[in-house]
């Protein structure tokens, strides 16, 4: 999943630079030029035309809605949160003093503090701004992702548009070979089959678009029935069509050569829906486990950065113990942020 690798990096390549250039307050002009390079360089890596354009605007839009974001705090506020920062650590103390008494001591909630002669009320300051500006900020920018732009709902993330085309791609490359090779094969089975496949799974296809018996009893259809058919037929909100059935998007069968009598095994429908819980149960782990990797790239400080690492830490723990217990493989590439 090369593809899939290389857009989870810029994500994260352009996450890391837009909280340095937060906290740093460098020229945002070179902010766009890193995350310009960043970008290029994702974009040059794809082979797969269909996610090339996408990438390129989808983490666009991603790194103008993280500067939005911060933009929602006032510069003044973020450079006295700076200053008390630096005054609480006793370092830059005659600068700090100067950003402070060139600056009221406020932020968005509208309070006012009395600086004094030295008189910053650092504790309760700090207390108050990090809680009513920067942590929901933090939060808006962990929650927020590069999406689909095919989705009308903006809920599917870029991460995963470029797994599900990867894998179609793969699909679509495999039978093209097959068709050099032979005019009948067989459907893989799974027992965590989805609901989608599990009618399609482990019968044989024609790839010549006839219909017949097998020289073992066996009927076949053309291949197109479960891939290309009405019946497979799923129209986007934004009337983009997809057929999404077997080998479809994520779809993780695959075919082999007919040969007479050879059969796939078959689970009964109980242990499927059993065994696709399991798999479902080990994607949520994931998606948690990069959730919380993200949070630590936005820690405000050692307290919250710990926090995050001992959660993902935990849940990458849990996700294995739950994937042995059941014996499943668990993938790292799958929960690799930073």
């Amino acid at each position: 999943m090369t593809q899939v690798r290389l857009i989870e990096d810029a994500e994260t390549q352009i996450r890391i630079l837009v909280r340095d250039w937060w906290f740093q307050q460098t020229s945002k002009l070179l902010l766009d030029k890193k995350v310009k390079e960043v970008i290029k360089e994702c974009v040059n890596g794809l082979n797969l035309r269909v996610l090339k354009e996408m990438t390129a605007k989808s983490l666009v839009i991603f790194y103008n809605e993280q500067v939005a974001k911060i933009r929602q705090i006032k510069t003044n506020t973020l450079l006295l949160f700076l200053a008390l920062k630096d005054l609480k650590a006793h370092t830059n103390v005659s600068k700090a003093l100067n950003v402070i008494n060139k600056n009221k001591l406020t932020y968005g909630g509208g309070k006012i503090y009395d600086v004094g002669e030295y008189g910053v009320p650092l504790q309760r300051f700090m207390k108050d701004y990090v809680k009513e500006n920067i942590i929901p900020t933090m939060k808006d920018l962990a929650n927020q992702q590069a999406k689909d732009l095919d989705d009308a709902s903006f809920r599917n993330s870029l991460r995963n548009k470029a797994e599900m085309e990867v894998r179609y791609q793969d699909h679509l490359d495999q039978i093209a070979k097959l068709k050099e090779q032979t005019d009948l094969v067989i459907a893989s089975t799974h027992v965590d089959c989805s609901e989608r496949c599990r009618k399609w799974q482990g019968r044989v296809y024609s790839l010549n678009g006839t219909s017949g018996t097998t020289d073992d009893g066996r009927k076949y259809v053309p291949l197109e029935e479960a891939t290309h058919s009405e019946q497979v037929k799923y129209v986007t909100k934004k009337g983009k069509v997809y057929y999404n059935g077997l080998f479809g998007f994520g779809c993780r069968h695959y075919a082999v050569q007919y040969k007479s009598g050879f059969r796939f095994g078959k689970a009964s429908e109980e242990r499927e829906k059993l065994e696709y819980d399991i798999t479902l149960k080990q994607r949520e782990f994931e998606r948690r486990i990069r959730k919380e990797k993200v949070k630590a790239i936005y820690a405000i400080d050692n307290k919250a950065k710990e926090l995050a690492v001992k959660n993902y830490t935990q849940l990458t723990n849990e996700y294995k113990e739950f994937s042995r217990k059941h014996k499943r493989a668990f993938y790292p590439s799958r929960i690799t942020i930073i």
